[in-house]
């Protein structure tokens, strides 16, 4: 062989080499961005789930309030929660255990400390309804009891949402320099 024909092998090797390797290289660059944006899809989904099941619990301790200070009866509690049901809008709690479950496990030990906090509400609930049925519903201690499992789910929320958001920041795309202040330009100066 001579060495132009040899040259011309070696070009179109190279050629074809580079070629396979940019398409590769393409190809995971994109799937990267891909899974990247898709988690930050999921992660907005579960921050939303969890900040509308946190509205819906403390509805629900704020309901229960007027019936323990003695403003209203069960009844009354029972028809305000039903005409104002908690929105699914964003899939509440079946969504937000999903996401959880599926694509964010780290945050399992934020969402179990809610989950305590909401077994803790639906104990004291129950307590009070027990009293309330023996006539001793309507009491201050009842009050703090709310007002204390209250303040413990409101916590729970805002920690797995501190948490949905330290697992989000993983699949924000930060520029690999700090952005450069860009000045106004004047006239003259």
């Amino acid at each position: 062989m001579d060495s132009s024909a040899v040259t011309l092998c070696i070009g179109l090797a190279t050629v074809l080499t580079s070629g396979v390797a940019s398409s590769v290289v393409t190809y995971r660059l994109n799937r990267n961005k891909e899974q990247t944006f898709f988690m930050r899809q999921k992660a907005e989904a579960l921050y939303l789930a969890a900040d509308e099941y946190g509205r819906g619990l403390s509805a629900h301790v704020i309901t229960l309030l007027p019936v323990a200070r003695g403003d209203l009866d069960y009844n009354q509690m029972l028809d305000l929660q039903n005409a104002n049901p908690p929105s699914k809008r964003d899939g509440g709690f079946e969504t937000l255990s999903m996401l959880v479950s599926i694509y964010f496990p780290e945050i399992e030990p934020e969402l179990q400390a809610l989950l305590k906090a909401r077994d803790r509400l639906g104990e004291v609930r129950a307590a009070h309804k027990q009293a309330y049925k023996e006539g001793e519903g309507a009491d201050l201690v009842w009050v703090a009891g709310f007002s204390q499992v209250g303040k413990e789910a409101d916590q729970a929320i805002k920690a797995l949402k501190a948490a949905i958001i330290r697992s989000a920041r993983r699949y924000a795309i930060a520029p690999s320099e700090p952005k450069r202040r860009i000045g106004r330009v004047t006239g003259g100066n």
